[in-house]
């Protein structure tokens, strides 16, 4: 979601910014805020924040800017993890990767301002769903600074002995769970900023192909290619995996706003984006055969693989989505802005949002051929992301679609596990215990009500 209002810097807008440099001076400024009741609003992304979770309400807050916290600590490539700072974006960290070998499984083209940690804690959806074994993947350990003030390891980072220690002793905080049965990591996940501050994270990434191909794969109905896409995860060939409609393609694979019309009117009306890879042995024996596996199921399905598409290459949409978007943001490439509904369903109740989304469309007199749709697996297929992209130009307010859209996708069953802005009067009005449950455990690690009030949070899953 983004404003519609133009974005001021905020520095600006909020001239009560700290910037700690590492987690001791974090500690101090929140104890500091517990005793005055200064609310205290964590930021580790650019200053443009489409979602509105970490966007201050209250002008006496104190922002809290982790853009300073930037190294990336550590990269274990035999372990496959990385541990990175809060401040640490996906271009420097694909650098790094790349010099060991490695590759993040990563989200669709983030923007180049975007914390790597703060995707992860968004819990926003990555490309190679065969990778993704559960939700909080591919976050692992976390170090956090809570409300109180005080600082906790989660997961296997937590010890016993010093991160150099588990270093040295073989360990690579790979476990997001502990210490013991506790498991703080799946409740400082999409809450927020309400519980508390995230200093660094480890991440789970994977080997970096030595060989690699990527078809498309159009159809006419989208049923066709999530029963594709259900068989392919079911023998587990491909690595990228989504499917994107005409208008939402088109915004992807161009640079600018140039051409885009055209070029999602002659292509398909839905587009399978499938990658295969080769690794060090045999890259290209690998490749061939699941491309042969692949082809089968495509057969049956009466599907066809191609290179190109409308003068789209494969490797130019590979070079696309191995990085960050260049600005203009792919999302807002269309009429210059844009407003994102994302939920969690399955896929193969897709066509059934689609066309909830495309009546409330057509009842605010929004062009149904603009509406830009992303459908990616997760879990390996066993659940979906699915996001409407509803682009404008800069000085419309389509607020009303928004809100009117959203509150039906809701009522035919989509799962808002990430409740920004008015999704949390929707999620949250439709379940009062457990509104009162999460205020309680807040309230723990929160006692003062300092983190990013006015915020719900705990955006449980």
């Amino acid at each position: 979601m983004t404003d519609n209002a133009p974005c001021q810097p905020e520095e600006e807008r909020w001239s009560n910014t700290f910037k700690p440099r590492d987690a001791g001076q974090l500690e101090e400024v929140i104890r500091e805020a517990g005793k005055t009741r200064t609310p205290v609003v964590p930021r580790s992304s650019g200053p443009r924040h489409r979602s509105g979770g970490s966007r201050p309400r209250l002008p006496e807050a104190c922002l809290v800017d982790m853009s300073e916290m930037s190294d990336i600590v550590r990269v274990d490539r035999r372990n496959r993890a990385a541990l990175v700072e809060a401040g640490v974006t996906f271009g420097p960290l694909l650098e790094e990767l790349s010099k060991a070998g490695l590759r993040p499984n990563m989200p669709l083209c983030p923007r180049e301002t975007k914390s790597v940690v703060a995707s992860a804690l968004e819990r926003e959806p990555v490309i190679m769903p065969r990778y993704q074994w559960d939700l909080v993947d591919p976050l692992m350990s976390i170090e956090i600074v809570f409300g109180t003030g005080d600082l906790f390891r989660a997961g296997s980072g937590a010890g016993p002995g010093t991160l150099e220690e588990q270093w040295a002793s073989g360990q690579a905080q790979k476990s997001p769970m502990g210490p013991s049965q506790f498991d703080p990591v799946r409740l400082v996940q999409g809450a927020q900023g309400t519980v508390g501050v995230v200093t660094w994270a480890s991440l789970r990434v994977e080997q970096k192909p030595s060989e690699e191909r990527l078809v498309f794969i159009g159809s006419q109905n989208l049923a066709d290619l999530v029963r594709l896409v259900y068989r392919l995860m079911h023998r587990r060939l491909g690595e990228e995996c989504f499917i994107l409609n005409a208008s939402a393609l088109a915004s992807l694979s161009k640079s600018d706003r140039s051409d885009i019309d055209s070029f999602s009117y002659s292509s398909p009306p839905w587009v399978l984006v499938l990658g295969f890879t080769g690794f060090d042995w045999r890259p290209g024996e690998r490749i061939d055969y699941q491309l042969a596996d692949a082809g089968e199921l495509m057969k049956a399905l009466r599907l066809e693989p191609f290179r190109s598409l409308d003068g789209l290459t494969s490797s130019a949409m590979r070079e696309t989505i191995r990085g960050p978007s260049a600005e203009p943001y792919w999302k807002d490439r269309r009429l210059g802005s844009s407003r994102e509904i994302f939920f969690l369903t399955t896929m193969d109740r897709a066509e059934e949002f689609v066309k909830v989304m495309r009546d409330a469309a057509q009842k605010h007199g929004y062009p149904e051929d603009q509406i830009g749709v992303y459908l990616q697996p997760l879990l390996g297929g066993r659940t979906a992301h699915l996001e409407f992209l509803l682009p404008h130009s800069p000085d419309e307010i389509i607020d009303d679609l928004f809100i009117d859209a959203s509150r039906a996708l809701f009522e035919a069953g989509a799962y808002f596990s990430r409740p920004y802005g008015a999704w949390a009067d929707l999620v949250w009005g439709k379940d009062p215990a457990m509104r009162g449950a999460v205020e309680r455990i807040k309230n723990i690690f929160d006692p003062q009500g300092i983190m990013n009030p006015g915020q719900m949070g705990l955006g449980v899953v």
